[in-house]
């Protein structure tokens, strides 16, 4: 009896320091989820912005949500992990969007079979109409990798100060008629050039 408690005591000290080292380990890497990407997504909406103040506040909380360690700079592993959510969180959404718009062809096919009245030309019309609300996304955009680089210019991490530079350079880039606002278009454009690049 006593040696099984000095096993059972032996073995869950060991079992206590592996754990502690797992989760040393697991708070050392970036930690992103798809439901937390949403929720901070609320208030980084790029399409909303529309002035040069706008873009740097955007910026500046966009920054503040890729750096997760808060150590003031965007390493390379936190701005791929913040990606790989954003993707993760954007797949989510666009199935929830494609279930729905599944549902809503075989209602509407169900209810042109129960029809009899219909012409045949407003089936085919039915059928365009539910494919080309999906979109297949983008096919040249950046790597998120290449993103990277591109905001560290070759070094290791992306200062704060960097960051807003380059998105207010994104805003310039965006704002084809340089009157200092966005509209739609324009708006789509800077929301596009902020988006994150595929994790490969």
């Amino acid at each position: 009896m006593k040696r099984l408690m000095i096993v059972t005591a032996s073995a869950t000290v060991l079992a206590s320091a592996a754990f502690a080292q797992s989760t040393d380990d697991m708070a050392t890497a970036p930690q992103y989820t798809p439901q937390a990407m949403a929720e901070e997504n609320v208030a980084l909406d790029a399409l909303s912005v529309t002035t040069k103040e706008e873009a740097k506040a955007f910026a500046k909380a966009e920054f503040a949500m890729i750096d997760v360690n808060g150590d003031a700079k965007i390493e390379k592993s936190e701005f791929l992990a913040a990606a790989a959510a954003a993707h993760a969180t954007a797949e989510s959404a666009l199935n929830d969007t494609v279930g729905a718009a599944q549902d809503t062809v075989a209602d509407a096919e169900n209810a042109i079979e129960s029809a009899t009245d219909l012409p045949a030309t407003m089936t085919a019309e039915a059928s365009v109409d539910a494919e080309g609300q999906i979109a297949e996304g983008d096919i040249d955009v950046e790597t998120a990798e290449q993103q990277f680089i591109g905001l560290a210019q070759n070094k290791e991490t992306v200062s704060e100060k960097q960051f807003i530079e380059a998105r207010v350079a994104d805003f310039k880039a965006a704002d084809v008629n340089s009157d200092g606002k966005l509209e739609a278009a324009e708006q789509e454009s800077f929301a596009k050039s902020v988006k994150f690049g595929a994790v490969l």
